[in-house]
């Protein structure tokens, strides 16, 4: 089985490897991308061509940096160029970062991603 491909924008890339370890065996692989402060349209363009991501996973830190141009950019390139039917978003806010705790979200990204695609 080939995983979905995921993008994980955020700061803390130990959580982006924490859910990539939890997901993978599961049928998702999650590639770390460009932290908040990082933000580039251009590089954002080369992570999602060279990561071709169905899914974007925001991490909690992720809230207030331009996130409607990267979902524009994301489904533009998901839908038009990869001929992804059912590009998804994912958003860790800070609530379910407070009800899961920081070692409960890579289960929490997985029944997230799991009740979406199945």
């Amino acid at each position: 089985m080939i995983p979905r491909s995921a993008l994980f924008l955020g700061e803390d890339h130990e959580l982006a490897e924490n859910i990539d370890r939890y997901c993978k065996p599961r049928g998702f692989s999650v590639h770390k991308g460009s932290k908040p402060g990082d933000y580039d349209k251009k590089e954002l363009g080369r992570q999602l061509a060279a990561t071709e991501p169905e899914i974007l996973v925001f991490g909690p830190d992720y809230n207030e940096y331009p996130v409607n141009e990267i979902v524009h950019i994301f489904a533009v390139l998901a839908r038009g160029v990869l001929r992804y039917e059912d590009p998804f978003i994912v958003t860790i806010s800070d609530s379910v970062l407070a009800e899961n705790g920081k070692d409960g979200i890579p289960e929490w990204v997985f029944k997230t991603l799991e009740n979406y695609y199945r």
